[in-house]
């Protein structure tokens, strides 16, 4: 009986912590299952292109103006060990990562509020869906590392001895060298520093770390804005920026829409400051208090003077919200220090916890819906490039994000992408790094998936990875219209699959299209080298293309424009499958097809991967 009341206690001391673990679990498998299936994108391609090397530079250049030591440390290591076959694992670091910052704010916060009002305080940030791509992008591992280092920091400050301090310096040194967060963190101990009686002894705490980055900026650093901004066209819009962006941190806690946070954000400053009036300044203001606020501050100012020029939409981004999240959460336990509610209160903050929790977890899932239609794009264009196999052109390269977007690529040594408002698959560097590394493509699964058939999400999602490959494969083959030259050859006819506004009739090895209305399509399988289309009238003609998908894509790929005379070749690469083309016209055209031309010269790859040879 004695031992069964022993474990009773034991519980009872430790019922928080052990819900926190379960959550932990939860929390970590719903992250999971929302990253299951994405791969390597945006500026993860800068990591794998040039980041392979053992050299001083690739560690210590600037990455879009940032130092990104840790996070290049990071890949490194995961290169070497699972190569690019396994991207979950890549993910793991990511929601280990998360993990490990609700633990430490459990920490930080149970010395100040108790274990119950702890557990509240990490529950919106275990579950903070509205930062998802921090969650779901392994890139982001840097900005979660640099947060964990920063709660780090500040718990080893609470120690207030010379062990705590060392500890301190170096946690505040690895968030700078995770990304320009630290340089919020190196703010928050540089004034609880300044606050101290013993400020001028301890100084070195956050003075060394910030100086260690001060001498890698010189060397290496870079103060790089998005096209169009200026710092000094900036300043001024920082003010507004700063509320933008606080108000969407408010928001992603709540699990609201980010603009939807301004009234929140309000709501909690009066609650703050009644609560100042009511316990007092000297009870609520502390170096800690000033300290988080300072770098909440500072985090914003530096996003604005970097974005402002953007616009609020650029505030609203989901990477922006985790650590002001974080610091808000912070700020409003130690504003609540000491504090014990009794239980009508606690089933207050529950309910509005499990709220803002509920709501997160269907930001997470819309915010994974759109991480994985980048990711999909990008999975297609890497499996049309090993499908197109030697048939590659020269210099051949992939755009993987939707063209309608506007964000930047990063334009330091390493980038690898030549409109900045795009991104881009380089044939060459994928396959050295996909023969170094291994595939992360899934070449065989997209040659072997089902047509898209209905109009449920699974098919959309079909259809959508489907036309990436299409277009992708027109470039990365380097489908363009050529001059018909003399001595072309013709070949089988073209097989007619359709036509609208007009009559098609079959000639030997061509086919004609009579249009009777302004826009008239044919419809064509094409054979395995090309076509040529022959205009009567010189008038233009669009040219939309499909491969493995069930349907043609609404916007053309190319236009012949007013040529009378021109020749589309094919190529099919390693995929057997046909081509098919529809030409949109208004006037009559003739198409034949073409024999197979002589092989054209091929991407040369330093070391040719397995699964092309």
């Amino acid at each position: 009986m004695a031992s069964l009341g022993n474990v009773r206690l034991w519980l009872r001391g430790r019922v928080a912590i052990l819900a926190l673990g379960f959550l932990m679990v939860i929390a970590a498998a719903a992250l999971i299952y929302a990253g299951g299936g994405l791969t390597f994108v945006k500026d993860e391609w800068a990591f794998i292109y040039s980041r392979r090397e053992w050299t001083l530079d690739v560690f210590l250049a600037s990455h879009n103006g940032h130092l990104v030591l840790f996070p290049v440390g990071v890949f490194k290591v995961l290169f070497a060990t699972v190569g690019l076959t396994e991207h979950w694992v890549y993910l793991l670091t990511v929601v280990g990562a998360h993990l490990v910052c609700v633990g430490l704010m459990f920490v930080l916060a149970r010395r100040r509020v108790g274990d119950r009002l702890a557990l509240a305080a990490c529950v919106p940030i275990l579950f903070l869906g509205s930062a998802y791509q921090n969650l779901l992008w392994p890139f982001q591992v840097g900005l979660i590392a640099s947060v964990a280092a920063g709660l780090g920091a500040l718990l080893m400050l609470d120690r207030r001895d010379t062990r705590g301090d060392i500890s301190a310096c170096l946690l505040a040194g690895l968030s700078l060298a995770s990304g320009s967060v630290g340089l919020a963190v190196a703010v928050a101990v540089l004034v609880e520093v300044l606050l101290r009686p013993d400020r001028l002894r301890r100084l070195w705490v956050a003075g060394l770390p910030l100086g260690l980055y001060a001498l890698w900026y010189v060397a290496y650093g870079r103060s790089e804005l998005p096209k169009g901004g200026t710092l000094g066209g900036n300043l001024f819009t920082v003010p507004s920026y700063t509320a933008d962006i606080a108000a969407a941190a408010f928001a992603g806690l709540a699990g609201l829409a980010p603009h939807d946070g301004g009234p929140l954000a309000v709501g909690a400053v009066l609650v703050a400051v009644l609560l100042m009036a009511r316990r007092g300044l000297r009870t609520t203001v502390s170096a800690r208090l000033l300290s988080l606020l300072a770098a909440a501050l500072a985090f914003w100012t530096l996003t604005g003077l970097a974005r402002a020029h953007l616009g609020a939409a650029s505030a609203y981004q989901s990477r922006y919200v985790y650590f002001g999240a974080v610091v808000i959460v912070l700020v409003a336990v130690e504003l609540a220090r000491g504090t014990r509610p009794g239980r009508p209160a606690l089933a207050v903050v529950t309910l509005l916890v499990a709220a803002a929790a509920v709501g997160n977890l269907q930001l997470l899932h819309q915010g994974a819906e759109k991480w994985r239609a980048e990711s999909d794009s990008t999975v297609a264009s890497m499996a049309a490039l090993e499908l197109a196999g030697p048939a590659t052109a020269p210099g051949a390269r992939v755009q993987v994000e939707d063209p309608r977007r506007c964000a930047r690529a990063p334009r330091d040594s390493y980038s690898r992408c030549v409109d900045p408002k795009r991104w881009w698959l380089i044939a060459e560097e994928y396959f050295q790094a996909a023969a170094e590394l291994g595939s992360p493509a899934y070449a065989a699964q997209l040659a072997a998936m089902p047509r898209a058939v209905g109009r449920s999400p699974r098919a959309r999602r079909r259809l959508r990875a489907h036309r990436a490959a299409d277009s992708a494969f027109a470039r990365v083959l380097g489908v363009t219209p050529q001059p018909a030259g003399e001595g072309l050859r013709l070949g089988a006819a073209p097989v007619v699959e359709g036509a609208s506004g007009g009559t098609a009739a079959g000639r030997g090895s061509c086919v004609e299209l009579r249009p009777r209305v302004a826009n008239a399509s044919l419809d064509l399988a094409v054979p395995e080298a090309g076509i040529r289309v022959r205009s009567r009238q010189r008038a233009p003609v669009s040219v939309v293309l499909r491969r493995l998908a069930d349907r043609f894509p609404p916007r053309p790929f190319t236009s012949l424009g007013g040529r009378s005379d021109a020749v589309l070749l094919l190529p099919r690469g390693r995929l057997a499958r046909p081509w098919h083309v529809r030409l949109v016209t208004a006037a009559p055209i003739e198409v034949c097809g073409v024999a197979r031309p002589s092989l054209r010269p091929t991407a040369r790859l330093t070391r040719p991967p397995a699964y092309l040879s």
